[in-house]
């Protein structure tokens, strides 16, 4: 006889069976619910003021997601904790951190619970995040903005500007996305909330950056001189763009309390527009903002919702590693802490689409690599100032390892289009340029703590350099050469559309050649490195017009450089002896020179009977003078990435700190700037 013929034979029996299976689920729905919750009364009285509180709060809940599985690992273990970013505007997120499991507190908790199978559509009526609306502007601060804004084709044509020379190989703003902003903005100018402060602030900077790259269209087709028009420092545009920025700023208030994505892109505009202008202080402050409100907004963690699709994600990916490399890049060159650490980051890198605008997802991959070498290696430079003797040579094995690592990377990027495509006539042209800008002053900062060790160390013979003299060597060459690639790439972007002098890169990376090639000059004074410290210096002639800080660290570069030019100018009976003391029949003959001259200074023994010499600086003191900036407190202004030790890693014993092995805390990257009081010297106001 069959088990289902006992069944219907025996109805008691399959009924029994039946409330066993009920009751060992139940028991095992109990464990599990246990597992993830602790233990909680389990009558029908308290289970069912659960059930009432998890109905109130799931009729709440839009937009959940699923749980991605729970660890069945012990209960004392800390899972990873998931986020639910939910839709604010159609290009805004906010983050809500969600438990893995369900959470169900009683009496003294408060019980939330997210089902992970709702339907995705669903539509809540009360938001469940919270902005202080009462703390926002009323409308009439929006309204008075509108009157600033130019005339719709004149904004156009600016907004044009911006995406052919402003954005090249980061991504701030979708070019289909800004133009439909500014349509809406002149269609409704007498209409507009403070919720729409965001998108007005980034057209606002759009408009601003634009006018600082309006220069170039106009020598697009001709040559760039020193007396071109084009090359006047007080041009109308730059006064436009400072109308349009302090405009913008009127909004920050609006844009922190709405906290949306659009308010990272206008903190990361607001960034990009003074960069050029004041690096280390507004600059970056702004992005310091703009990566604040994306780690607020969730942009940090992989995204496990499902409310954006898959150019919304790929809006958010792109944001996010735009704010973070640029901010870390900004970091590390200024020696300041760094905002947020690798470690708390699991964002997805972002992806190839192929109708995504701008088509530059090689590069933007290429330049978070770079970045990634780049903090890899200022830490490991941080490490091999403080390190002890015995691990020092280790230490500078690693910078090695770093050096092959990243001419790898390089060697691995296409060549054809983007990245290694230098073909003036692509229209990634300027945006490939940058990149191997960067590139090449990770070199540079690799490189250029061993630059005043360079001479002594390839004078030596092969058979008695160390292991370290070899490493020390082959990085200050690194950085020599790459500093001549530098300026030869400047000279290309001049011959062919003209040097930007807003564009941080191409202003930074050309100053910081100069310094090298003056450094280096202490070690040896070649034909090829005069001739590259000349056309540098034209170059950057061009590119500090009409801004005053950039000229300000200008000035300081020609007074080394005429101080160089002297030393090396000098007879070498001259410069054998210039830190020599007098001697006593010297003396006497300079002070009876003086005196036959009847000077009353010199007949009351007034005159100086061991004058120093001012015109013509020694080595040491113009060493001193390179390597000073480190012993002040350097905010202002950047020579990055040159300065960043009061003293050279020098060809000392390996391990012996002392005097060459400049020691601070580890706490915080190496300060690279330029104080506007240096060894003495004013910054011009």
């Amino acid at each position: 006889m069959t088990t289902a013929s006992l069944d219907e034979d025996h109805p008691s029996r399959r009924a029994s069976l039946l409330r066993e299976a009920e009751n060992e689920r139940l028991r095992i729905m109990e464990q599990i619910l246990q597992h993830f919750i602790g233990n909680v009364p389990s009558d029908i009285d308290s289970l069912r003021r659960v059930a009432e509180t998890l109905n109130g709060e799931h009729s709440r809940q839009p937009n959940s997601v699923r749980n991605e599985g729970a660890d069945d690992s012990d209960d004392s273990a800390i899972g990873e904790e998931s986020f639910t970013v939910n839709e604010i505007s159609e290009n805004a997120a906010r983050p809500f951190p969600t438990p893995c499991a369900l959470i169900i507190l009683e009496s003294s908790r408060i019980g939330t619970f997210r089902n992970a199978f709702s339907d995705r559509h669903e539509i809540s009526d009360e938001k469940e995040y919270y902005r202080a609306k009462h703390l926002q502007s009323s409308g009439p601060t929006l309204s008075a903005v509108t009157q600033w804004f130019p005339p719709q084709p004149v904004a156009e044509f600016l907004i044009s500007i911006f995406f052919k020379y402003g954005q090249t190989n980061y991504f701030y703003v979708e070019e289909k996305w800004a133009t439909a902003q500014l349509q809406s903005i002149y269609k409704q100018k007498s209409s507009g909330s403070s919720d729409d402060s965001p998108a007005w602030c980034i057209v606002l900077m759009l408009l601003a950056i634009g006018t600082q790259f309006v220069d170039l269209d106009s020598v697009e087709d001709s040559e760039q001189s020193v007396g071109s028009p084009s090359h006047d420092g007080s041009a109308a545009e730059d006064d436009v763009g400072v109308t349009l920025y302090m405009q913008a700023v009127k909004l920050i208030p609006d844009i922190l309390t709405i906290a949306s994505m659009e308010s990272v892109q206008a903190f990361l505009l607001l960034g990009v527009y003074t960069l050029p202008l004041d690096t280390s202080g507004l600059s970056y402050t702004y992005l310091g903002m703009a990566i604040k409100m994306a780690i607020q907004n969730g942009m940090h963690r992989r995204y496990s919702g499902v409310s954006l699709d898959e150019h919304g994600l790929e809006v958010r990916k792109r944001l996010w590693w735009t704010v973070y490399t640029l901010e870390k890049r900004i970091c590390i060159l200024h020696g300041r802490p760094l905002s947020i650490s690798s470690s708390d980051i699991d964002a997805e890198l972002p992806t190839d689409m192929p109708n995504f605008q701008p088509p530059n997802f090689a590069n933007l991959r290429a330049i978070i690599m770079l970045n990634r070498h780049l903090e890899s290696i200022a830490s490991t430079i941080i490490q091999l100032r403080n390190s002890p003797k015995s691990l020092q040579i280790d230490r500078l094995d690693e910078l090695m390892r770093h050096s092959e690592s990243l001419k790898s990377l390089w060697s691995s990027l296409p060549s054809d289009i983007y990245c290694n495509d230098l073909d003036p006539q692509k229209s990634m042209f300027r945006a490939n340029v940058h990149l191997n800008l960067a590139f090449l002053l990770t070199q540079v900062f690799m490189g250029r703590p061993f630059l005043f060790t360079y001479s002594k160390v390839s004078g030596s013979s092969e058979p008695t350099r160390s292991r370290a003299s070899i490493a020390r060597a082959t990085l200050a060459s690194d950085c020599i050469q790459a500093a001549h690639q530098i300026l030869d790439l400047c000279q290309l972007l001049n011959d062919h559309g003209g040097l930007a002098r807003a564009s941080y890169i191409e202003l930074s990376a050309c100053r910081t050649a100069l310094l090298v090639f003056l450094a280096h000059s202490l070690n040896e004074n070649t034909k090829r490195l005069r001739k590259s410290l000349t056309n540098g210096m034209s170059l950057m002639r061009l590119m500090t017009r009409g801004i005053d800080s950039a000229k300000s660290e200008f000035s300081i570069i020609e007074l080394l450089e005429r101080a160089i030019t002297r030393l090396n100018a000098r007879p070498v009976s001259e410069a054998g002896n210039i830190n020599q003391q007098p001697s006593g029949y010297e003396k006497y003959k300079h002070w009876a020179q003086l005196w036959k001259q009847q000077s009353p200074q010199a007949q009351n023994g007034l005159i100086q009977m061991n004058p120093q010499p001012t015109e013509t600086p020694s080595t040491d003191e113009v060493t001193e003078l390179l390597w000073s900036s480190a012993e002040t407190n350097m905010s202002n202004f950047a020579l990055d990435p040159f300065f960043a030790y009061s003293q050279p890693i020098g060809e000392s014993e390996v391990g012996q700190p002392g005097n060459y092995l400049y020691q601070s805390d580890t706490g915080t990257l190496p300060n690279l700037s330029l104080e506007s009081g240096w060894m003495g010297y004013q910054m011009p106001q």
